[in-house]
């Protein structure tokens, strides 16, 4: 008979799943591992391993062995007897005959299960994986029927290569790649002449994008957040757009390109174009308010440009994200001009909607959402409506979908947010 799969989306299963009891591992001590990051690692609380394993004291020893009970949700398979790579940590029951009306979500995350977490990058898997747990509840609420597997990719019991030769991969509707470049990039090519639509989750994996069909791009590039700010400016009325040029080298290929974009939305508000010599003219006109566009990360430009604009009152700023981290004198004590900027993802956590789902993440798991909690549950909720069941769901937590270009469809995400920085705070203008 099939096995029913605890990360189910199918609203029948619920009673089922209830009557599975938690398994039991033998887990032997790495070097410097102490109770509590194992108590982290597999979400089982220090009092619970004490009582479980007699201990007397959290002092851990290397080569002990701990007995350790996993919830279902991180069910790890008995190792078997075989000349073959199986794997211990899928950490779902697989079913070995598929029912058709489901379909299959695959999903790669660094959990180090079997290894040493040299690279601190379970605790985001963690939160991703939290994240996504979170909106498969969401997703009963939709009639959604889908099976999900997550698999740990950092895994040497059942390393990558051997789950790219598995059926449960030949059998995806869906897969969310690995965040390691590296992994992605050999899943991609292992997905060429497959069906199946792979869908790259973070920032870090956009350099692998080709424009292949079924390949879905999460996280907006440079050129994305050009266009959000692009379309946020055409909006504005009552007020004349000033975009300062430079010569500086390395601005030129973003500033060719914003321009090349905001010529193309057919924006109603005109575009006056300046350069570094004559832009203060402009601020002079009375009874007008002023926006100047400046998409340079030239440190002795921002600061004259932000400076400027101290003395103004009729003044806004648009510049970069960047400013934040690569401009000294714009969280400096100096700078007291807010500017705007365009950003891909942003956790609104002042956001009516995102406190609420927030207050549930504190329910079910008693820690705080983060950014990557939100990206797990963006990926899993949006994504999966759009792609599998063709229901677009704009506003996820930390990003706002659109999967278009005027009106074009596109497989990476345009959509994004306006944020405001002001004396070291930042809000969301749109």
């Amino acid at each position: 008979t099939a096995v029913e799969n605890p990360f189910s989306t199918n609203p029948d299963s619920g009673q089922n799943t209830l009557q599975y009891e938690d398994s039991l591992v033998e887990y032997t001590v790495h070097p410097g591992e102490t109770l509590y990051s194992i108590s982290r690692r597999f979400m089982v609380s220090m009092d619970t391993l004490t009582k479980r394993n007699h201990l007397k004291t959290n002092i851990l020893s290397e080569g002990q062995v701990l007995i350790i009970p996993l919830k279902k949700e991180l069910e790890i398979k008995d190792r078997k007897r075989s000349d073959t790579l199986v794997s211990p940590i899928k950490l779902i029951p697989v079913n070995k005959f598929r029912d058709s009306s489901k379909y299959r979500v695959v999903v790669f995350l660094p959990f180090n299960l079997d290894t040493i977490d040299v690279r601190n990058i379970r605790r985001f898997a963690v939160d991703y994986y939290m994240g996504a747990l979170l909106a498969i509840d969401s997703l009963k609420k939709h009639n959604v029927q889908c099976d999900f597997h997550f698999f740990d990719y950092e895994s040497r019991i059942e390393p990558f290569d051997t789950v790219l030769m598995s059926d449960e991969l030949l059998n995806a509707d869906l897969i969310f790649a690995p965040f390691n470049f590296q992994m992605a990039k050999k899943l991609k090519e292992w997905s060429s002449d497959k069906a199946m639509k792979i869908v790259f989750p973070l920032k870090s994996l956009n350099k692998l994008h080709d424009y292949r069909a079924n390949d879905y791009f999460m996280e907006p590039d440079a050129s994305a957040k050009e266009y959000i700010l692009a379309k946020h400016l055409a909006r504005l009325d009552s007020c004349q757009l000033v975009f300062i040029k430079t010569t500086d080298s390395l601005d030129i290929a973003d500033q060719n390109k914003f321009l090349e974009i905001y010529y193309n939305i057919n924006a109603t508000t005109k575009l006056i174009e300046a350069n570094t010599k004559n832009y203060k003219y402009f601020s002079n006109k009375k009874n007008t308010k002023t926006i100047y566009v400046l998409l340079s990360e030239n440190e002795t430009i921002v600061e004259e440009v932000l400076t400027f604009a101290v003395e103004k009152e009729n003044v806004l700023i648009y510049g970069k994200e960047q400013w934040l981290k690569k401009i000294k004198f714009v969280s400096s004590i100096e700078n007291l001009t807010a500017f705007r900027y365009a950003v891909g993802t942003y956790l609104n956590y002042q956001n009516e909607s995102i406190k609420r789902i927030h207050r549930m993440y504190r329910w079910k798991f008693n820690s705080d959402m983060t950014k990557m909690s939100g990206i797990g549950f963006d990926a899993t909720l949006n994504i999966v409506m759009h792609l599998l069941y063709d229901k677009t769901l704009q506003k996820g937590l930390v990003h706002n979908f659109r999967f278009d270009f005027e009106g074009s469809p596109l497989n990476h995400n345009m959509g994004g947010y306006i944020l405001n920085f002001d004396n070291l705070d930042i809000s969301i203008v749109e």
